[in-house]
């Protein structure tokens, strides 16, 4: 079986058909793995997709991103922790709850847009609160911060920035924030990187694909 065709942002997996769906994410590295095996005929067809990008932390992102009840957990934990206040998490239900009926984003769009904005309160304050002070300190600590002794990738800023500067433009729009728009619009947000690709990420794509292509060898044979 080919495992992998390259070690790159975006790779090719062989494996036999017959196998069932799959979404395998956040490994140890810090990168997920979105894979998706699907049924097809009784020949090895290379079918698999697999897609890395980068996440704020393993540890920290405790759900992944596929079910309604998970954005929910996360705001209560947020809560529960102190970390967001009632008022954040009704504002942050608004906001997504408008971009679901309005502009009809995913569920798992909407998941990571919660997490991302409970996580932003270890950086900034509450959010109908915040001065456009408050905002770039929280940016300088976004970008100072570290994970396993490593700063956060650059894909990684770049999505927490784009979701902030989303909500707040929302906030200001409906008059829940005294920040001026054009503030907001000056927040400079990194491009993404097209490759971010780590040794250990390698070796992680490597064995995974192995994995795959075992899992989905055994339910071709258990059919």
């Amino acid at each position: 079986m080919d495992i992998l065709e390259a070690c790159g942002l975006l790779t090719r997996v062989q494996v036999p058909a017959g196998a069932f769906s799959l979404v395998v994410e956040s490994p140890d590295t810090g990168t997920a793995f979105k894979t998706y095996l699907n049924l097809g005929p009784k020949t090895p067809v290379p079918v698999g997709r697999m897609q890395s990008e980068q996440l704020p932390s393993c540890k920290d992102m405790r759900f992944t991103n596929i079910k309604p009840e998970y954005a929910e957990h996360s705001l209560a934990r947020g809560l529960e922790d102190g970390l967001i206040t009632g008022e954040d998490a009704r504002l942050i239900r608004e906001f997504i709850a408008e971009l679901r009926a309005m502009e009809g984003i995913g569920l798992s769009r909407a998941n990571k847009l919660t997490f991302s904005l409970v996580l932003w309160r270890r950086f900034i304050g509450p959010y109908s609160k915040n001065s456009i002070l408050d905002l770039q300190q929280g940016i300088e600590k976004l970008r100072n911060a570290q994970y396993r002794g490593r700063p956060y990738r650059q894909n990684t800023v770049h999505d927490y920035l784009s979701h902030l500067k989303r909500f707040y433009r929302w906030l200001i729009e409906n008059h829940r924030s005294e920040i001026s728009v054009d503030r907001i619009n000056r927040i400079r947000v990194p491009a993404r990187r097209r490759r971010e690709v780590f040794p250990e990420d390698c070796k992680k794509a490597f064995q995974l694909g192995k994995r795959l292509g075992q899992a989905g060898k055994k339910a071709f044979e258990d059919r």
